[in-house]
């Protein structure tokens, strides 16, 4: 609409300069469960950005894109969130990104966990690591996957994703 302007960053950024976070832990990839959906974030060095799968299958941009590249993302942000039944289509699940919960973050080839807070839907996320450090991403684009609690499953360097479980819901 006229006299408004581009939305308030969700997250914090660093630049590229920046060292990676310390609470970072290396990673190859991430399994995510949601409902009925199961997702691959594989790490990619080359592209320095995170492949993102579909049931071990390679997610592709949709044909009205601009390109059909597999889907990547510099950031995946896993937030620990609740389900309600939505006001607009009871049919619906609604997730509730207000408050607290605990989740992930996947960032330059790393991992590292969070609590996230946010007290009203209009503003932005904070994102802090186990020392109370607010985590900042790398400049790009950021992914945001809303799950259950304990949906997520590492894997680590030179571990076959395959050998590792999808984690249940």
């Amino acid at each position: 609409p006229e006299g408004s302007g581009p939305p308030q960053p969700q997250f914090l950024y660093r630049s590229a300069s920046d060292a990676k976070p310390t609470a970072s832990v290396s990673i190859d990839g991430a399994k995510v469960s949601m409902y009925n959906v199961r997702v691959y974030w594989k790490w990619d060095a080359a592209s320095q950005s995170f492949l993102r799968f579909s049931e071990n299958v390679k997610r592709v941009l949709e044909p009205h894109m601009t390109d059909d590249a597999q889907v990547s993302s510099s950031n995946v942000v896993v937030l620990y969130v609740t389900y309600v039944r939505s006001k607009a289509d009871r049919k619906s699940p609604e997730a509730v990104t207000t408050g607290t919960g605990t989740g992930f973050v996947l960032t330059d080839g790393g991992m590292i966990p969070v609590t996230w807070t946010r007290a009203v839907r209009n503003v932005p996320f904070q994102l802090l690591d186990s020392a109370g450090t607010a985590v900042r991403l790398m400049p790009g684009r950021t992914w945001v996957e809303l799950a259950y609690k304990k949906s997520l499953a590492p894997v680590d360097p030179g571990v076959d994703p395959s050998k590792v479980l999808w984690p249940a819901v």
